[in-house]
């Protein structure tokens, strides 16, 4: 099996792929905590380095293209800041956003993670979900 790994990988170059699904922005907020809040026993994390990648369904797009495969992801996002960087991400990772409808009103599903030291120390959830746009 393991002599046939670097074949599979080879044969997404030949291959078309269509990914549905929600498309997701991540975030990572990544910094160092060196005390508690005075006000709330939680920690104050002091910002170092923001980064954002595809979730989702635009990440398994953006990993379908590295291996090679010509990929098209079909989502939504809403006309807001985080669906602006979410198709950002998917060109930098050479996935052609077309596909992604744009709905106005709607809340780009995105899931920031903080992280201290390389651990989560927490998750924030904001967007629509569904095609009726529940809120997540």
């Amino acid at each position: 099996m393991a002599g046939q790994l670097p074949d599979l990988i080879d044969a997404f170059a030949d291959r078309r792929v269509l990914v549905i699904g929600d498309a997701i922005l991540d975030g990572y907020i990544e910094g160092l905590c060196d005390c508690v809040c005075p006000e709330s026993p939680v920690p104050v994390v002091k910002v170092s380095r923001f980064h954002a990648a595809p979730g989702g369904a635009a990440s398994i797009a953006a990993h379908l293209r590295a291996l090679g495969a010509e990929v098209k992801v079909v989502g939504l996002v809403g006309d807001d800041a985080e669906g602006t960087e979410l198709t950002n991400t998917l060109s930098d990772n050479q996935v052609t956003p077309d596909a992604i409808v744009v709905q106005a009103g709607r809340r780009t599903i995105a899931k920031r993670r903080v992280l201290v030291g390389g651990q989560a120390v927490c998750r924030l959830d904001q967007g629509d979900q569904g095609l009726a746009g529940e809120e997540a």
